[in-house]
């Protein structure tokens, strides 16, 4: 390994570690471990750019290939303990699809928040077939879908009603 190359892994290393512990998680990994974390290609890649001065090009936040500092998985994350075990180096595309919620995971707080806003979005405008809506109605039997009001309330409201349409009626005939 280059100086040049472990210069930027030491400083990589330290912002990346940083920042975790800055969102709360706890950090237990060492640089060794760190530099452990990267393949053969990755490092020779890194080198070639950074003799080519194309370091910045290639680990840009818009470059899809631009390697990173991740969880190994959705669950590793929701462990909230960042180490050998936890972290890997991969690409930022392969980030992506291995940091998404998969079967059995149990979601986090900040995700289950905003999955109802999410799914009603992603539903609005879409047509149920119809035997979707016959099941939503079997299983809406017998559920009251509004809040339940005593015998009094109900008068009471009753008694609201008509002498409002009272009113209405008088008014109506003031006009006339």
């Amino acid at each position: 390994m280059t100086p040049e190359l472990t210069s930027y892994l030491s400083k990589w290393f330290n912002t990346a570690t940083k920042r975790k512990a800055a969102q709360g998680t706890t950090v237990v990994l060492t640089i060794e471990e760190f530099h452990s974390m990267f393949n053969k290609s990755q490092l020779i890649r890194l080198e070639r750019a950074i003799v080519q001065g194309k370091l910045q090009s290639m680990q840009s936040r818009t470059n899809e290939s631009a390697l990173v500092l991740t969880w190994v998985s959705y669950k590793a994350c929701s462990a909230n303990k960042f180490n050998a075990d936890t972290a890997c180096v991969v690409s930022r595309r392969k980030s992506r699809t291995i940091n998404k919620i998969a079967k059995g995971d149990k979601m986090r707080a900040s995700h289950v928040k905003n999955m109802g806003r999410a799914v009603s979005k992603a539903l609005t405008g879409v047509a149920k077939a119809e035997e979707h809506k016959a099941g939503i109605s079997n299983s809406m039997i017998g559920k009251n879908a509004g809040r339940v009001q005593s015998a009094a309330e109900k008068e009471k409201r009753s008694q609201a009603a008509k002498e409002r349409h009272a009113k209405a009626r008088a008014a109506k005939e003031l006009l006339k």
